[in-house]
């Protein structure tokens, strides 16, 4: 059965090749790709018009909810969230550790990152050129940003993809944001799951099968 169109929305301190190992394993779908442009060009295109799926990586799932463009049918949600900071009620990082990282990221936002990075669980890579703006904006985003009403009236099936070592997006927090989510979870994986395609590419798959009964 072929796939669906596939929206991919990267998260925060990546691009969107984040995607690239994904998109190969589930065999080149017809998709579309957002680029928020941290480190170069941002290009966000409209999907087309009929149905699609929308797959997002941590702060990635955040802008789908707020932004999602018509025709959704459903939600892959991998390692994300609808809330980020703690509140009452929700299991979220404390507000103070993203004060802290707009305070270093106004000076230095390549060395933000790179620390960010290494806590995802892939240390060692560096960025060069940062387009300092965008990384703030969306910094914002992550501390103040809330959509828990947007998650709670998606109105389509969510698939919640989650690491069992992720250092950034507790169980708990993926739970609170998507309580009535499919759910699966791989054990000793790190924040940044896309690049553990082999077991993400065919959940996805046998998601959007049953989306399509």
């Amino acid at each position: 059965m072929a796939l669906p169109h596939l929206l991919f929305v990267h998260g925060w301190a990546y691009d969107a090749g984040i995607w690239e190992p994904v998109r190969s394993r589930l065999g080149g779908p017809a998709c579309t790709v957002w680029e928020r442009g941290y480190f170069g060009g941002a290009d966000e295109p409209t999907p087309p018009s009929g149905p699609y799926v929308a797959l997002g990586h941590s702060f990635g799932v955040m802008r789908l909810l707020r932004e999602r463009p018509q025709g959704c049918i459903g939600l892959v949600s991998m390692a994300g969230f609808a809330r980020f900071t703690a509140a009452e009620g929700f299991p979220g990082a404390p507000g103070r550790v993203l004060d802290r990282m707009l305070l270093r990221a106004a000076a230095d936002p390549a060395a933000v990152i790179a620390d960010f990075r290494a806590r995802c669980g892939a240390p060692g890579t560096e960025v060069h050129e940062v387009f300092t703006d965008r990384v703030m904006e969306d910094l914002r985003r992550l501390r103040d940003g809330d959509e828990r009403a947007s998650a709670a009236a998606i109105g389509a099936p969510v698939l919640a993809l989650s690491g069992g070592a992720d250092a950034i997006v507790s169980a708990a927090m993926a739970e609170a944001s998507f309580p009535n989510a499919e759910r699966a979870t791989l054990p000793g994986a790190g924040h940044l799951l896309p690049s553990h395609a082999d077991w993400c590419a065919p959940r996805i798959a046998a998601f959007c099968a049953r989306l399509r009964r």
